[in-house]
């Protein structure tokens, strides 16, 4: 009988040693396995996203309560971008781990050049079958996203508190996604530069300052009722074409520039600024918002060539962008004439011609 008990006592250990093990076992297997699982399964639940670069840059992108992302708290998110990143963050997957041979070299780059990534997600504390109570914000996953690798169809990428790096890849996309990372509040602001709808139109002032001539004011006075005035002379113009100044108030609803200006330095900016202004563009609404934006041309050289083979360097403008301000924004961007050209027509294309008459 005592050697019965002796035989019970020695299979019980065995069977808590074996479910220790397992358990250990396991927690292993889900600890290296959460050290390489970069993806999100649920980015509807993500609601902030923390970027930050080895040089210095960093950006919050955050969802209000409204549901727009934001940059920084202060800007509109470009919803391309955020759409961008979040399928990115959703379908990251894993190559295969980085090769022994480089991966201490890997490390030591990676802690100069890498963006950290820290994703927020609103989860329920119980989450179980339909119940769900006790909805908070917290932080889900800590990355490092890194260099692309040789082949620039993939990154290097480091989970906060791993040794291994891992190599990481888009499915179905063929090209390297650190971009998609930018650390830069810049590459994550809405490019709006106008985006009013024509009921909301109180005032249109146009400023001409290479034909002072043909500046003018488009003001409404009734519903879906304009009238258009010289801005030199402040004189109503009594007859106009009204499918053509419907057609320019309407042709707010969503303008943007293409980009930030990068490539020029301050000094140059400054002195384009005081010698190119051509154009301003003022939109006012209905709550007597004011939304101004001075226009600037973009010097070109141009190299013509002569039958006595002498060259003629002389200064021209870009004919397909222009350089525009918008006030109360520091920076000056770059935007093109096949979107502006049909907001800054002359006040003489507004006429009334005797032909038409």
């Amino acid at each position: 009988m005592k050697k019965n008990k002796t035989w019970l006592f020695i299979i019980a250990l065995l069977v808590v040693l074996i479910v220790i093990l397992w358990g250990v076992g396991r927690k292993k297997g889900v600890f290296e396995k959460s050290y390489s699982d970069f993806a999100i399964s649920d980015t509807a639940s993500v609601t902030k996203i923390f970027l930050a670069d080895k040089i210095g840059n960093s950006v919050l992108l955050s969802k209000d309560e409204a549901g727009i992302w934001m940059v920084n708290n202060k800007y509109v998110a470009n919803k391309d971008n955020i759409g961008l990143l979040l399928h990115t963050m959703e379908y990251l997957s894993v190559w295969s781990p980085v090769p022994d041979a480089a991966h201490d070299n890997i490390i030591k780059r990676m802690a100069v050049v890498s963006t950290k990534v820290e994703i927020y997600q609103e989860n329920y504390l119980i989450d179980f079958w339909k119940i769900k109570l006790f909805k908070k914000e917290r932080l889900t996953k800590t990355y490092y996203m890194g260099e692309p690798t040789m082949t620039n169809e993939s990154n290097v990428a480091l989970m906060e508190g791993a040794s291994q790096a891992f190599i990481v890849y888009l499915p179905g996309f063929r090209g390297f996604v650190s971009p998609r990372y930018s650390a830069y509040e810049i590459d994550w602001r809405d490019h709006t530069v106008f985006k009013i709808r024509l009921p909301q139109i109180k005032t249109i002032v146009h400023e001409n300052f290479e034909e002072p001539a043909e500046s003018f004011i488009i003001e409404k006075v009734g519903s879906r009722t304009f009238q258009l005035k010289d801005l030199i002379n402040e004189r109503i113009i009594p007859a106009y074409d009204t499918a053509k100044v419907f057609d320019h108030v309407g042709g707010f609803r969503k303008v943007n520039y293409e980009s930030v200006e990068r490539s020029m330095s301050r000094e140059d900016l400054d002195s384009l600024i005081q010698n190119n202004l051509f154009y301003r563009l003022s939109v006012e609404d209905m709550e007597g918002n004011v939304r101004s934006v001075k226009m600037f041309r973009l010097p070109e050289l141009l190299i013509t060539n002569y039958q006595t083979s002498d060259e003629l360097i002389e200064e021209q403008y870009n004919l397909d962008r222009l350089l525009i301000e918008i006030e109360g924004e520091p920076e000056i961007f770059k935007a093109q004439y096949f979107v502006f050209d049909r907001l800054i027509q002359p006040l003489s294309y507004y006429l009334i011609t005797n032909q038409e008459k």
